[in-house]
Formats: structure tokens, C-alpha cells, sequence
């Protein structure tokens, strides 16, 4: 099943001309446009991006260094001109979405729009991108626009959606490859403030959790983006169900007493809370199961025998 831009991200005329047989056809179209809308006093779904989507994504020609990753309701993205950037969604039409990064540049804040082409299934690794407005303050599709700070920015007004004979910015995505293997320096065993264990114990490919009646739990790394791991306990119900954790590892330099900090980010109900439940075999991604990335539970510790 295939879920379409609404514009095609092929970077020639006749495809828009295939869109758009007229001029007032477009105007029409980008009439009815706004139709969800993020504001700083609201915390409304309706600028959630869409499952299928969320994941980091690679430029395959370019280098691993540039990247888009997708959350829930952010996009961070990365390239050698502008580094890292925390967008935020502010409005979506379609796969077509305007986001917005606040003060980065002083008294200016940085927009971009843009549109997707891909399928809803995890397994197409392809995907393509569209970029919907002006130039940047760089060369990279993913450079932003600078607008004023109260500045209003809208899908109607900020992405130009009109028939053009300039060709529009546009790149192949490739969905970041499985697997996952944990830093050297945060193999070892631990000791964990977590309550309910006793000690952490980590290595190249998994975690043993040891309970304090000395059971374990293994925790296999499916999936890791920088910091964030995500581990699957398998038969943790035997026959019924695996079950996933969510963590985000973070060192911590000068603290006299605290190596890591551990920061849970799933929703959980089995352990405590600490796991939740899935089929069997599931077929898990790091950025669409981890439903807490943006809001991670209390930290837990670890520290050295």
C-alpha cells in the first residue's frame, strides 16, 4: 500500500503539470489548506506525524554525518553547514509539514517546508523529500528559512505549493539499517538505582537486568540511535508475549558518585512499569515504539562496584 506526497517529489515539470492542470486548480487547493495547526498554548495531536514515518533517515548521496531524524511532533535534522536543529511541527497538510526552529539566528527563527513521498510499511527503506519554500542560509535542502520572531508562518503563506517552471529541492532518504551494537564504555557491570534490580550488567549486543530475587532479565538490543537503545525481551510471556524497554544513556562527567544517567523512554505495564507488552516477533522501530522520546521517565543511575 503506497501513501503518496501530495505534490511527487520527482524533480521535473511534468510531474507537476500532472498535479496541477491550472494555476487557479492550486490557488483552490492551498484555499482549503490549513487544516492543523501547533501553537505554543496547545499540545493538539493534530500536528502528529504520522508512524510510518518516524525513524532517522540517511541522504544516500551524501554522507552519515547528514541526517533528518522524525519524531512524534519534532524533526531534528543535521548537516556539516547548520549542525543540529530541533524543529517543531506547526502545521500539516498531507505528508506536506512546516516546521519551525525558535531564536536560531538572534531575533530570527528558522522555518522550512517540506513534503514526503513514501509507503507505509516499514520494510521500503526508500523515501523522498520535497522542499516547499525559499532559500536558506545555506545550500543543503534542509537549510532554514529566517523569518522574524513574530512572524506568522502558515502552509498558505510560507510553502509555495504553486505550479512553478523552477525545479524545487528535492533528495532520496534512506531509513536508517537495523541493528545495534552498545559503546565499549558502557559494557561492564553496574550497579543500578533502579528498585527494583540489583545491578546492570551490559554487553556488546545486551543487557541482563538482575532482579533483587537474583532472576534476570536479558534485554537484546534491537535498535540504537546515538544514545537511545531499544530492547526486546524475548518470551518474556512464553508464547504470548515479547516485551520492550526504552532507554537513553547519557554519561555524566564530574559527579563524584554516578557514571550514567538512565532515562526510560516507553510506557510500560509489566515489572513495575518498566516493560510493556508485544506480540511475539514484533517487528519494532526505535522512533514509532519509544513513545516517550520527547518526555522520558524519572532518570535512574548507574555506578561502579
Amino acid at each position: 500500500m503506497f501513501r503518496t506526497a501530495l505534490f511527487s517529489p520527482e524533480n521535473n515539470h511534468q510531474s507537476y503539470r500532472a498535479e496541477f492542470h491550472s494555476q487557479a486548480k492550486a490557488k483552490n487547493l492551498i484555499h482549503h489548506v490549513k487544516t492543523c495547526t501547533w501553537s505554543d498554548d496547545s499540545e493538539s495531536s493534530c500536528c502528529d506525524i504520522d508512524e510510518w514515518l518516524r525513524d532517522k533517515w540517511y541522504f544516500p548521496d551524501g554522507n552519515k554525518t547528514t541526517f533528518l531524524r522524525i519524531r512524534q511532533r519534532v524533526m531534528v535534522t543535521h548537516d556539516e553547514a547548520n549542525g543540529k536543529i530541533r524543529y517543531r511541527c506547526v502545521e500539516k497538510y498531507g505528508n506536506i509539514f512546516l516546521i519551525r526552529k525558535k531564536v536560531y539566528r538572534p531575533n530570527r527563527d528558522g522555518v522550512i517546508c517540506l513534503g514526503f513521498s513514501y509507503t507505509s510499511e516499514h520494510d521500503t527503506e526508500m523515501n523522498h523529500l520535497i522542499r516547499y519554500n525559499g532559500p536558506g542560509v545555506g545550500n543543503h535542502l534542509l537549510s532554514p528559512q529566517l523569518v522574524r520572531r513574530d512572524e506568522s508562518v502558515s502552509i498558505n503563506t510560507t510553502c509555495d505549493l504553486l505550479y512553478t517552471e523552477q525545479k524545487r529541492p528535492t533528495a532520496r532518504l534512506t531509513r536508517s539499517p537495523p541493528g545495534c551494537r552498545i559503546p565499549t564504555d558502557i559494557r561492564g557491570e553496574w550497579r543500578y538505582t533502579l528498585k527494583i534490580a540489583r545491578r546492570l550488567i551490559v554487553d556488546v549486543k545486551y543487557m541482563n537486568l538482575v532482579l533483587m530475587d537474583n532472576s534476570v532479565v536479558k534485554l537484546d538490543c534491537e535498535s540504537r540511535d546515538g544514545n537511545m537503545f531499544l530492547l526486546r525481551v524475548k518470551n518474556y510471556d512464553p508464547g504470548k508475549h515479547d516485551a520492550l524497554m526504552c532507554l537513553k544513556i547519557e554519561r555524566i562527567d564530574f559527579d563524584p558518585h554516578y557514571t550514567y544517567k538512565l532515562s526510560r523512554l516507553n510506557s510500560g505495564n509489566v515489572l513495575h512499569n518498566q516493560l510493556r507488552l508485544l506480540k511475539p516477533n514484533e517487528e519494532l522501530h526505535l522512533h514509532t515504539h519509544c513513545d516517550w522520546i520527547e518526555s522520558p521517565g524519572i532518570a535512574e543511575y548507574l555506578y561502579p562496584f
